[in-house]
Formats: C-alpha cells, sequence, structure tokens
C-alpha cells in the first residue's frame, strides 16, 4: 500500500537539548502503510546517518514512527517481489539487489554509528522495523509492543542481523520466534534480552524531556547518560507469558537434526502458544525454518559485517527462488493467505536447496557489501 500524501516518507528533526547539543529524531512516516521501509526511506535515512555521524554537536539520534499502529512493520515488499523469480519464470531484476544491499547497509551504519541510538518501538515492529530496534543501544518497549520476525510466511528468512539477534534469546528461543514468526510483546521482549527498557506508552513526552534535559557533554558517557534518563521514566515490566515457556521450548529444539525437530513439534501438544506457532511454520514456507537453522548456526563464529554479507546471499538466492514471489502473493498481493509453495512441507526440501543459499554468490572482492568492516 501507497500513501498518497505530499509529506516526506521520512521526516528528520534536530530537537535542542538543555546542554547546547542536538538530538536527532529520525520519524518514519508512512503511518497508513505502518511505515513500512521502502527503498527511498532506506535511501533517506542512511544519507542522514552519514551527515549526522560527525557533527560534533548532535549526541544521540531517536528512532520511531508516525501514527498510532506501530514503529514499522517491515519492509515494502511487494516491489521486490515483483521483480523476482517465480515458479515459471525465473526473471529477476535489479531492484531486489538494490532493496537489501541498501537496506543492510543502512542497518548495518545504525549498528556502528558510534552515538547513542535510541528506538521507541512502541506498537508494532515486524522484520525491517525490528532490524531498526536491533540497531539500537536503546531499545525501549511498550505494553503496546508488538514483535515478530515473520518471514516464514513469505518464503524469506529473519535477515537485518535476525542472524545475530535471534542468537541474543536465551536458550533455543531465537530458533522458535525465526522458524514459526511468532508474536511476542514488549514485556516478552525483555525477559529475552532483545529490549533494555519498559516505558509506558503515554509517557513517551516525559521520556523526550528527559533526554533533553540529560547534562551531555560529547563524550562516550553520553551514552550512561541516555540509560539514566531513559530509566527515569521506565517501569519494571510486567511478568512476561513467554518467559515460562521458554523451558518448553528448549526441550522441543534441542537436537542438532532439524527434521527430529520438526517431528517433535509437529506432535506437540499441551500448550497453546506454542501449538499455534508451531501450527503457523508448518503452514509457511517450508524451506524457511532450514534457512534459519543454518544461518544462526553460521552467525555464532561471525562478525555484525559478515552476517550482512552472509544475509544478502541468502536474500538474493530467496529471490531466485520462487517461493519468496509465491509467498509475498499470498499474504501482500492476492491477500488469499494461501500459498502454494513448491514443496508440500518442510520435510521434503532437499538439503541442496537449502546450501545454495550459503553459497557465494560473488567473488570476495565484488561482494555488494565487501566494504564494511
Amino acid at each position: 500500500m501507497n500513501d498518497t500524501t505530499a509529506e516526506p516518507e521520512v521526516l528528520f528533526k534536530e530537537l535542542p537539548t538543555d546542554s547546547g547539543h542536538v538530538l536527532g529524531q529520525i520519524v518514519l512516516n508512512r503511518p497508513r502503510a505502518i511505515n513500512a521501509l521502502t527503498l527511498n526511506m532506506i535511501e533517506l535515512i542512511d544519507a542522514k546517518l552519514g551527515e549526522w555521524r560527525d557533527r560534533q554537536d548532535l549526541i544521540a539520534i531517536m528512532l520511531l514512527g508516525a501514527g498510532e499502529r506501530g514503529l514499522c512493520a517491515g519492509g515494502d515488499v511487494v516491489k521486490v517481489a515483483n521483480q523476482s523469480a517465480s515458479y515459471t519464470d525465473n526473471t529477476v531484476g535489479e531492484y531486489p539487489l538494490e532493496f537489501f544491499s541498501k537496506e543492510y547497509r543502512c542497518d548495518y551504519h545504525l549498528h556502528t554509528f558510534g552515538k547513542p541510538v535510541i528506538c521507541w518501538a512502541d506498537g508494532i515492529c515486524m522484520g525491517g522495523g525490528k532490524g531498526l530496534m536491533a540497531a539500537a543501544n536503546h531499545r525501549v518497549v511498550t505494553e503496546r509492543s508488538r514483535l515478530a520476525m515473520p518471514e516464514v510466511n513469505i518464503g524469506l528468512f529473519p535477515d537485518v542481523g535476525g542472524s545475530l539477534f535471534l542468537n541474543e534469546m536465551p536458550g533455543h528461543a531465537g530458533l522458535f520466534m525465526g522458524m514459526t514468526g511468532a508474536h511476542f510483546s514488549g514485556a516478552d521482549a525483555m525477559a529475552l534480552g532483545v529490549a533494555d527498557h519498559y516505558i509506558d506508552s503515554g509517557e513517551f513526552g516525559s521520556m523526550l524531556d528527559a533526554l533533553l534535559a540529560a547534562p551531555y557533554m560529547g563524550t562516550p558517557d553520553d551514552n550512561q547518560l541516555v540509560a539514566t534518563a531513559l530509566n527515569s521514566v521506565a517501569i519494571p515490566a510486567p511478568s512476561s507469558d513467554l518467559a515460562a515457556k521458554l523451558a518448553q521450548i528448549d526441550e522441543l529444539l534441542d537436537g542438532e537434526d532439524l527434521g527430529e525437530i520438526a517431528t517433535r513439534l509437529k506432535s506437540f501438544k499441551g500448550d497453546e502458544f506454542i501449538e499455534k506457532w508451531v501450527g503457523a511454520m508448518f503452514k509457511g514456507a517450508p524451506v524457511t525454518p532450514w534457512l534459519v537453522f543454518e544461518q544462526m548456526r553460521r552467525a555464532e563464529t561471525m562478525s555484525l559485517a559478515d552476517v550482512f554479507r552472509m544475509e544478502l546471499g541468502m536474500a538474493i538466492e530467496c529471490v531466485h527462488q520462487g517461493h519468496f514471489k509465491e509467498g509475498v502473493r499470498a499474504l501482500l498481493i492476492d491477500k488469499d493467505k494461501s500459498p502454494q509453495f513448491s514443496y508440500a512441507s518442510l520435510f521434503d526440501v532437499p538439503a541442496s536447496e537449502v546450501k545454495a543459499h550459503f553459497e557465494a554468490r560473488w567473488p570476495a572482492q565484488e561482494h555488494p557489501l565487501v566494504d564494511l568492516r
């Protein structure tokens, strides 16, 4: 869905602090699309990061979404799918590589910005939005936060650094979230270690006031000043419903053979949440659980830059395989929610197809993200 307003898709603001510095705001501004990221938005954000990085007076940046529905529902992937291969046509345009490479580059620049990055992850924060949140070192959630990496529904995989931030979760929780696309709350995010501050959604103004009033010095100590300001408004997170299920999830997902794990999951009965999202996994793209299983294993020993390079190769292979186009068609274009994937289930996916997603697509020195260090 495209916005018809004439307003810019990203708003940039510079808010003066009491210390004489500036707090930069990046406001995703496609509220009717829950601020889904377009290529234009990615390019605008990345350019502004380059401009702000060396500004001595700019001491921190904040990411947030316009409107009441959330930070960001993900990437605007319909155009990517339109230039992707289908099961009957292997034609691939130039846009998918441009979109994914620029998105991952922007995420990398956020991760390595060098100054405090605050993310107000109120409302929906999924896919590409979760990637932005993961790049922040002050991740704020609320009672309205609803987070997920739901790429299993569209024949993709948890990208935008998901190989790393899913591994941050305790035990096998990240593997479960990535394979099933399960939604989780702000309280769950705190329990999983992928959020840092829990603040009531109605306290955004108070949080901003506290941030602007902090005695910044333009030094690395400003990071602690940001944390102190946020903590002055934060409240204890409610108990996490998901936390009580983690031991069961660990038991179900333990092992080195995904086929055995999937068989165990398919027969599991006894918890409504686990059953619901396991069901979603088996209705999703059969190849996705295999990709998640392998990407997380590989990422355990990889640098941030190498993770984004790996994920770009994976994404472009998805573009070429046809599953991605079919998943996007069913969910976002025709909206029949009945994808006809080429494999009946994940048990039918050949090892050769999974392996192809991790093979080098470019010589090392010609990789589109070779300059990430």
